[in-house]
């Protein structure tokens, strides 16, 4: 109970919040339910289509990821997440814009993190068509 000076237990823990963070079983369910509740897209997963697939995008060096892990400060290769990718950046737009969008891409590449220009998130563009 918590009067007695020790601790509270804690709340039992979600197995649904278990896992790689970014990924999780809700975090991923609440990304969904925000883009259905927002009439929301993602354009780049639209644009990418059938060029977009699990087995290519399993591959650090594939081009589907915005997030890049760190290098090891002496050795690449020590980094903690160092060849690691996530696609955790989004280009979201509403359903009614989505017919504008002309192009969505993902703009830096590999596990070197070529076209990330200093950070672990790299630039994505979104190209839209001129309003009818």
């Amino acid at each position: 109970n918590g009067r007695g000076g020790g601790p509270r237990p804690a709340p039992a823990e979600n197995p649904d919040d278990r896992g790689q963070p970014g990924c999780t079983n809700n975090e991923r369910r609440r990304f969904f339910l925000m883009l259905d509740q927002g009439g929301l897209v993602d354009a780049y997963r639209c644009k990418a289509g059938s060029e977009f697939n699990m087995e290519q995008a399993a591959f650090a060096a594939g081009p589907h990821f915005s997030w890049r892990g760190s290098r090891g400060s002496d050795i690449a290769e020590r980094g903690r997440y160092y060849g690691k990718g996530m696609r955790i950046d989004h280009l979201l737009v509403s359903e009614e814009l989505m017919a504008r969008v002309a192009d969505a891409q993902i703009l830096g590449r590999g596990p070197e993190a070529k076209g990330f220009l200093g950070s672990d998130h790299c630039p994505m563009l979104l190209t839209l068509l001129p309003s009818p």
